[in-house]
């Protein structure tokens, strides 16, 4: 009985020993597996997410990606906001953690990677304005404030034309001078370049909330006589004056 029992032990400890190389075997395989879904994920967010500073390149050298997005593309008004975590977009199937009177080291390791591989670092972080149509930047810094807009608008005109995108500037007197370079943008003019979305005081920015309310109204108007309509041009509203933009009706309405 004890050279059978020394016996046991010693094929158990084979046996653990066998199972720990197997599965921690496959574990480095799924692993390298899941590190190149991430590292091609973080590869397509750099590649459709560039800097501002690739933006202008883009631009000034009229590069075949101006203006290539399209209202029917998954990314038509997805904007880069900076660098940090990023959901992992798959879906990473694993045995569910049930309770056991022994604890099991592989267990711990099967944890480990399923938690790491959630998460992509220093990967673009995006902001569909599709999705997200009323939002705020908040930020005390006012140079920062302006750089960080400053790329945004790089990345709309890089990416959008003017026919598919018109920039509706309504502004505060005062920060006029900052938002110059502005005025340069094709997108701020309506199609017959008689009309410009760029306000800073309050009779001019009734006007372009007239002119958006009347704009709107005409294509409600083709929708319930069921007829061709399409959603072009978009008009995003920029304002550092909220507080007079919620005394625009016409805009209020359409921001609902």
């Amino acid at each position: 009985p004890i050279m059978m029992n020394r016996y046991q032990k010693s094929l158990k400890k084979q046996k653990e020993q066998k199972r720990q190389n197997r599965y921690k075997k496959y574990i480095d395989m799924k692993m390298e597996e899941i590190d190149r879904v991430m590292e091609k994920q973080k590869n397509t967010l750099r590649e459709n997410y560039i800097t501002p500073e690739e933006c202008g390149k883009i631009v000034v050298n009229k590069d075949s990606r101006l203006w290539e997005r399209k209202v029917d593309d998954y990314d038509f008004l997805n904007i880069r906001l900076g660098l940090g975590d990023v959901d992992l977009d798959a879906e990473i199937i694993y045995p569910e953690e049930k309770f056991t009177m022994e604890d099991d080291n592989l267990v711990d390791i099967l944890n480990q990677v399923v938690n790491k591989s959630k998460t992509i670092e220093n990967a673009p972080i995006t902001l569909s304005l599709m999705e997200k149509n009323n939002s705020a930047i908040i930020e005390k810094n006012e140079n920062m404030m302006n750089k960080f807009i400053q790329g945004i608008m790089m990345q709309l005109i890089t990416f959008h034309s003017y026919e598919d995108l018109k920039l509706v500037f309504l502004l505060k007197n005062r920060s006029t001078s900052k938002w110059d370079y502005v005025k340069n943008f094709p997108h701020i003019w309506d199609n017959t370049k008689q009309f410009r979305f760029f306000a800073t005081s309050f009779s001019e920015m009734l006007e372009i909330s007239k002119y958006l309310e009347e704009e709107f109204q005409n294509r409600e108007v083709l929708s319930s006589n069921n007829e061709h309509t399409t959603a072009l041009p978009y008009y995003l509203i920029i304002t550092d004056d909220p507080e007079r933009v919620k005394n625009l009706t016409g805009i209020t309405e359409i921001c609902r």
